[in-house]
């Protein structure tokens, strides 16, 4: 009898025994692990990829394309010449822009540097990407503009194209605040059609989603393009106060996620036969608890963060 054998024999057992208990079966598994591998909801990248390049430019929607979101999530604004220009603010942040010879802005003037008093071509010209982003260190320094819609569209559709990725889809925010009318920005009504024409005569009707925290826009949107998916945008009050502001039910209900206090808050969204959206979560572990509760949407500056 070979003397090897029993030592040979116990180190296969040995072996088995520790293969099978690595080997859990997934409902061994925390409940937390499983949620989250099943999760079937959506990522949206906030104003791009705004964690790794600077907001709602080109390159932030060519990160965030090349991430795979679901939807590139931006804001939009209306310039002098009636272009679609893509911007959170209707003027010139003091902490995302130069001038164009690359001096400050100081955000004392910064509202005088209101776009909607000036062209689309002249928009360009103002640095974006030139300055740090005290909240977003991770960013990488990038000179670059900010675009109007139909350049960030024709520019993303070549990139997709070129490197064999998806078509982008875009959830726009209109940046509208009834007291900005006229000022800093049309009026509602002619603020939608400036944007649909836009989204017609680029044949993305069916690759867009809006959003907007102003009631008005909404409601001439539901009046006048009752199939455009529509995202009620808020950051305070509760689900039925809310609602009861609009005279239709939006698609989906777009809320801040620190409103969320526990799954029946999701779960009283849905009842409600809308879309739960959830804006702007950049940390895993909320990031986590919200794939947990079962959001429909998770909008985040940190795309990597939630495509997990």
């Amino acid at each position: 009898m070979n003397k090897r054998r029993p030592k040979v024999v116990a180190l296969i057992i040995y072996a088995c025994l520790v293969a099978i208990s690595c080997k859990k079966k997934s409902s061994d598994l925390p409940s937390e692990v499983q949620n989250l591998s099943k999760y079937k909801g959506e990522i949206h990248g906030h104003r791009g990829d705004r964690g790794s390049f600077p907001e709602n430019t080109i390159p932030a929607c060519i990160s965030a394309l090349k991430k795979k979101v679901d939807f590139i999530e931006i804001d939009v604004v209306i310039s002098k010449d009636h272009q679609v220009v893509v911007s959170h603010e209707p003027y010139m942040h003091h902490i995302l822009m130069n001038t164009p010879d690359g001096g400050v802005i100081d955000e004392a003037n910064q509202l005088n540097y209101n776009l909607f008093t000036m062209t689309a071509d002249s928009i360009k010209t103002y640095v974006a990407g030139n300055l740090p982003h005290p909240q977003f260190k991770s960013q990488q320094p990038t000179k670059t503009y900010k675009p109007t819609l139909v350049g960030l569209i024709d520019t993303l559709n070549i990139y997709a194209e070129q490197f064999n990725l998806p078509e982008p889809k875009f959830n726009i925010e209109l940046k509208s605040n009834p007291n900005l009318y006229g000022k800093y920005q049309p009026k509602p009504g002619q603020f939608v059609e400036l944007l649909m024409q836009t989204l017609k005569d680029k044949g993305m009707i069916d690759r867009v989603q809006l959003q907007s925290f102003d009631l008005a826009v909404l409601e001439y949107l539901h009046e006048n393009y009752p199939d455009m998916p529509l995202n009620y945008l808020v950051g305070k009050g509760n689900l039925d106060e809310n609602l009861a502001k609009l005279s239709f039910k939006p698609q989906a209900y777009a809320v801040h996620f620190e409103l969320l206090k526990s799954v029946k808050d999701v779960e009283a969204i849905k009842n409600k036969g809308m879309k739960a959206v959830v804006w702007t979560v950049n940390e895993k572990k909320q990031i986590a608890q919200m794939k947990n509760w079962g959001v429909d949407v998770i909008i985040t500056d940190y795309p990597e963060r939630a495509l997990f």
